[in-house]
């Protein structure tokens, strides 16, 4: 078992998170935002949020096949986002690219959320991801498509499914979240 060291037996010392004398190239690193911790939970959320929207799409695409569809038939759907209604065919592209910056954005909004309470369970996490992931199914399908007409493709598909696929969405970004969360360092 390894003991960890008294702060006032080491002042300064490279693992002593006190300020032991005035001296700056001593002195700890500040952790507000702005510091290393936060850029490495940007990309962590970024990276969570488009690891769920992989799981995602795969969802939305068994789901679409499996109501006669094809496969690809939600991408079209999501590049009415910026592309307008009605879902164009050649639109594919378009609907991948979209659909994974929103992804990885609202993985980055779910980590700076995250952010304060990253000292929180993992079952805490989960139930945060699965909070996180029926807002965002309330802001696009009951806000979004019901006002903005590049959204509006959006009210005639299944709403149960997308309720619970939007449900998975955020239990996988707290999943991969929690699993990819920068670590603190370890004190010896």
């Amino acid at each position: 078992m390894v003991e960890r060291q008294s702060a006032q037996s080491h002042p300064g010392s490279p693992g002593d998170d006190t300020i032991a004398s005035t001296d700056p190239e001593r002195a700890p690193a500040p952790r507000g935002p702005g510091s290393r911790g936060t850029a490495r939970w940007v990309v962590v959320g970024a990276l969570a949020g488009f690891l769920a929207g992989v799981g995602f799409a795969a969802l939305h695409s068994w789901f679409a096949v499996s109501t006669g569809a094809g496969a690809l038939a939600p991408f079209r759907r999501i590049a009415t986002i910026v592309q307008g209604p009605p879902p164009d065919t050649d639109a594919i592209w378009v609907g991948m690219l979209v659909h994974s910056l929103i992804a990885a954005v609202l993985g980055v909004i779910f980590a700076g959320v995250l952010l304060p309470m990253r000292r929180r369970s993992a079952g805490w996490l989960a139930w945060a991801g699965l909070v996180f992931g029926a807002a965002v199914y309330l802001v696009d399908f009951q806000v979004l498509a019901r006002t903005i007409p590049q959204f509006s493709a959006f009210q005639q598909v299944s709403q149960p499914f997308e309720l619970a696929a939007h449900l998975v969405f955020g239990a996988l970004l707290a999943t991969f979240a929690v699993l990819a969360k920068p670590r603190a360092a370890t004190r010896t």
